[in-house]
């Protein structure tokens, strides 16, 4: 019993040994940390505290002219029910589950069956408690300890039932209102995972334009987002903002990070983008690129007087499914323009006196010039300039130009440049592209033939936009307006800068050149042998040019690939906008297709009361190009409704009359007709259709007796 009591003794001294040592140990540990190397530590924590951390700012958003959002930064949350929350209740769930997935599909997605949401919850809240279970036996039967790390992450994997994915706060701030998050069983249950993405609220509008942005790691992990294409690109640096630097504060509860210099958000952008315009011509592009099986499209819409871009689509054709999406910014791609570039010849032309607006230029169908032959698809004896135009004579176009260039090829390029044609846009989209024109100087080379097919459209690269830019000075007068995006930049919901309107070239021909050129475009939809005259129409006059060119394949034209153009500008006499449309390897002509694009937006702007006109809502088959009727009525007032309305024919339509018998109720409304009929002792038993009478089944002058049943048949036009 003695040498038991020593053998405890004994093993507790060795104890207190041990913790006396240990105790040793920490003090000297102690020591030489506080006082020894105090001065280390002390330089250690001073440098911990005065360390730097870039704080990064917020992207600014990019928005349309009425502030409408195109591009902004938004937090997307996955959102699920997390059934391993500490306040989680499985029987209140079962209690709620039904007006909970009944809420989910009415008031935030109608496509999500209630039903089907129910099934997936239950379902996985099943899995998550037989996983749960299959974990608590393991840890109880004391399993080895891989087992029951494997059935933990399996039981992790189900804790969570995906109720929406993708979805803005607004999503969330809803589904928290519902009664099952607000009860004791389900108040923070609702797991959510956010994260911010730069979206689009309008979807592919303009998207080519606006551009797209992707994130970037830097060298110590953190993600950040920079501009790949578009305005997004080209105004990067602004739309980031400016960093600001954060440093570290002891405080009670431990060190923080405070913001010493705060990070500066991005400016906001406020484009030109007018989303009602821009819905109606991408809409217009996609719908005729379908019709006419189109490999891709591009149509820009202009403000006449400001240069403003109201609209600007871009739309390629996806082999898979022939759908149309946004594709590349065809807008500022170098393309051979076609008879579109004839106008500006012809201005170059006029401009410098080589031709008299009303000369005759003969033409003939075939002209050979330096070996090679000059073609045109209607033959005609000689042409003035203008009908040159009208009939897109490359014939007329090649030999007026050499009259004034032929000598010195090089010379009409250089016209070309003064008239601001290589001038940079500096629309504010990464990509722009300046034209390219042969120099011409190479006379042995063959300059005077290209001067040739220059001057109506080949062997050059010209941007649409450059082209539109042009047609833009005709409308406004030669005033060469400068294209422009961007409008406005804003900062801290304060505008900081405006951008005015401001001109390439203050003029590039003379106020009277412009309006013969102006007068030239209108003749080619409403001149009687026009290239263009499928674009008349009652409501809006319309002025153009179309154009056809080729692609090259290996070298050569291939004539079964063309791209097809119209560029012109509306309401004729006094311009308000101007629009390019470019489509390519369409079944359809270029008036008939990119025309019927321009032709069709501008109807439907008129209809909207778009062009400073009062809204007029009409039926689609009333934009076809028939004259209006008038019935029943005088010259002179027929004469002030033409002028007032705008229109540009009349059929008039004069009553017949009949002394004696059955009165003459053709071209009157129903109410006068029946007036009229009754007053004469007939009865009206019935009428068809609505509008003007057009048919009386008995005919005027024919005898009757009073009492005479008569029909009537009505048309509106």
């Amino acid at each position: 019993m003695t040498g038991s009591k020593k053998n405890i003794i004994n093993r507790y001294k060795a104890i207190l040994l041990l913790i006396f040592l240990f105790a040793v140990a920490i003090a000297g540990k102690l020591f030489k940390t506080t006082v020894i190397d105090a001065d280390e530590w002390n330089r250690r924590a001073e440098i911990s505290l005065k360390d730097s951390v870039v704080i990064y700012p917020q992207r600014g958003n990019i928005l349309a002219a009425d502030g409408s959002l195109l591009a902004a930064n938004v937090v997307i949350y996955n959102l699920r029910l997390d059934f391993g929350a500490s306040t989680f209740d499985e029987d209140t769930l079962k209690k709620y589950i039904d007006p909970l997935c009944d809420s989910i599909h009415s008031v935030i997605d109608n496509n999500i069956d209630p039903e089907t949401l129910k099934d997936n919850i239950l379902d996985q809240l099943e899995k998550y408690n037989t996983a749960k279970d299959r974990y608590t036996r393991a840890k109880k039967e004391e399993k080895p300890n891989k087992i029951i790390s494997e059935l933990l992450r399996d039981m992790n994997r189900q804790r969570k039932a995906t109720l929406l994915t993708k979805r803005p706060a607004i999503d969330m701030e809803r589904l928290l209102s519902f009664k099952f998050f607000r009860t004791k069983g389900g108040r923070g249950t609702l797991d959510r995972d956010g994260k911010t993405r730069r979206l689009k609220p309008f979807g592919t509008m303009a998207s080519q334009s606006i551009g797209a942005v992707a994130e970037k790691e830097l060298p110590n992990g953190t993600i950040i987002t920079r501009g790949v294409t578009g305005l997004e690109r080209s105004l990067d640096s602004l739309l980031f903002g400016t960093p600001g630097l954060g440093g570290s504060i002891q405080l009670t509860n431990g060190i923080r990070t405070w913001a010493e210099i705060e990070p500066q958000r991005g400016y906001d952008i406020v484009t030109t983008i007018d989303i009602r315009i821009q819905d109606i011509l991408e809409t217009e592009l996609r719908k005729k690129c379908a019709e006419t099986k189109a490999e891709w499209g591009t149509a820009v819409l202009m403000d006449v007087e400001t240069g403003e871009i109201k609209a600007i689509s871009n739309l390629r054709r996806d082999k898979a499914d022939s759908t149309y999406h946004e594709g590349l910014n065809y807008a500022l791609m170098g393309f051979e323009p076609g008879s579109v570039i004839k106008p500006i010849s012809m201005m170059i032309a006029l401009e410098d006196k080589v031709v008299g607006s009303n000369e005759k230029i003969p033409t003939g169908k075939s002209f050979v010039y330096g070996g090679r032959s000059i073609s045109d698809a209607h033959a005609y004896s000689a042409l003035t300039p203008k009908e040159i135009v009208e009939v897109s004579s490359n014939i007329g176009m090649a030999k007026v130009t050499l009259r004034g260039f032929e000598k010195e090829p090089h010379k009409f390029r250089e016209r070309l440049a003064d008239i601001g044609m290589f001038d940079t846009i500096g629309l504010g989209i990464y990509g722009e592209r300046l034209p390219f024109i042969p120099d011409l100087k190479n006379i042995s080379g063959g300059a005077r033939v290209d001067l040739t097919r220059v001057s109506y459209g080949y062997t050059t690269r010209i941007p649409p936009i450059y082209t539109l830019m042009f047609y833009n000075a005709f409308a406004n007068g030669g005033k060469l307006v400068r294209p422009r995006l961007v409008k406005e930049l804003w900062k801290n919901e304060l505008c900081d800068t405006v951008f005015p309107v401001t001109y390439i070239r203050e003029r590039i021909c003379s106020p009277e050149v412009a309006a013969e050129i102006r007068d030239m475009l209108k003749s080619v939809v409403w001149g009687e042998h026009g290239t263009a005259r499928s674009l008349r129409n009652n409501f809006v006059p319309i002025s153009g040019k179309t154009g056809t060119a080729y692609d090259i394949v290996n070298g050569k034209y291939d004539y079964r690939k063309k791209r097809l153009a119209f560029c012109g500008f509306f309401p004729s006499d006094v311009p308000k906008y101007s629009c390019i449309v470019l489509m390519s390897h369409a079944n359809k002509g270029a008036a008939y297709s990119s025309g019927m694009v321009l032709m069709n937006t501008a109807l439907k702007m008129y209809a909207r009361g778009m062009l400073g006109n009062v809204s007029d809502f009409r039926k689609e088959a009333d934009n076809k190009n028939t004259a209006a009727t008038f019935y029943a009525i005088d010259k002179s007032a027929s004469d002030d409704l033409k002028k007032e309305l705008g229109l540009q024919s009349v059929r008039k339509f004069t009553p017949q009359t009949a002394k004696n018998g059955v009165p003459s109720v053709i071209g009157m409304g129903l109410r006068e007709a029946v007036s009229t009929l009754e007053k004469a002792g007939l009865n009206v038993s019935r009428f068809e259709g609505h509008g003007y009478v057009y048919s009386q089944s008995i005919a005027p002058g024919t005898d009757y007796k009073k009492g005479t049943t008569i029909t009537l048949k009505l048309k509106d036009s």
